[in-house]
């Protein structure tokens, strides 16, 4: 039988060091998800129950409500990160992070390229082979 203790302690204090970090924080943690998961449903809603608007006017919003949430999910990195690193966090840190929406969308781009194109060299490479 294995020995089941075999773990890194590297690994093992990255995992206990983690473990109580969020276990400290799991109160503001679970507070900020469900704050960040609350106005995404609402923004949803909103456009769900639009029948009113002109089509331009529910497109507009639709994507200014999703680039917010995209901001709303930076700050939510920023608040993990900066837990993480132990420096002090409050509620409006959420709303810090807009100015980085756009190189998220640029970054998200360069990574759906780079997966793209690897998948098509992996899919050319086994054609090759047969």
């Amino acid at each position: 039988m294995k020995n089941v203790n075999m773990i890194n302690p590297k690994i093992k204090n990255l995992l206990s060091s983690s473990w109580k970090l969020y276990s400290d924080n799991i109160a503001y943690i679970i507070s900020i998800y469900l704050l960040v998961t609350i106005i995404g449903g609402l923004c949803n809603y909103i456009i769900n129950q639009s029948e009113s608007m002109d089509s331009i006017q529910k497109l507009i919003f639709y994507f200014s409500s999703e680039l917010f949430l995209i901001g709303l999910s930076l700050g939510l990195l920023k608040i993990l990160l900066f837990l993480n690193k132990n420096k002090p966090t409050t509620i409006s840190t959420l709303f810090t992070s807009f100015d980085l929406i756009f190189k998220s969308f640029n970054g998200s781009i360069l990574f759906s390229f780079a997966i793209s194109s690897q998948s098509y060299f992996l899919s050319a490479a086994l054609e090759f082979d047969t």
